[in-house]
């Protein structure tokens, strides 16, 4: 990574970014903002050095993938264990289950418009009268 100016040492330094601390966020589903505010450095500055830094992006995704699993797993345990609201969830999401919304409505309708023209169309002080 090119650093500073034509200078030896001349230049901001690159912010330090601790790639398991990255991970261990990443793997919480913390926010781009909380992962700021814990690592102190912006999201502009951790997506750049990810485009460089191939090991420190793979470090971020393999977090949020194993986030992801550790999510799945725990939401399959309370399905296995019978919890009604993660069996119908996951009956949606994964088998394209859904609820019956059809809805079948009787009797009869009546609708009512009425229409004219307002009495002023024109500013109170175009009355001719």
């Amino acid at each position: 990574m090119a650093v500073g100016g034509k200078r030896e040492g001349a230049g901001r330094k690159p912010a330090r970014i601790d790639p398991a601390l990255l991970r261990n966020l990443a793997g919480i589903g913390a926010t781009w903002i909380e992962i700021e505010a814990v690592m102190g450095v912006c999201e502009d500055s951790i997506r750049n050095r990810m485009k460089v830094d191939k090991g420190l992006a793979r470090q971020y995704r393999e977090g949020r993938g194993e986030g992801a699993v550790t999510l799945r797993r725990l939401q399959w345990h309370q399905a296995e264990a019978g919890n009604p609201t993660m069996l119908i969830w996951l009956g949606k999401q994964l088998l394209g289950q859904r609820d019956n919304l059809d809805q079948k409505l009787s009797g009869n309708v009546s609708i009512t418009v009425e229409s004219g023209v307002p009495r002023s169309v024109g500013r109170p002080d175009d009355d001719p009268s």
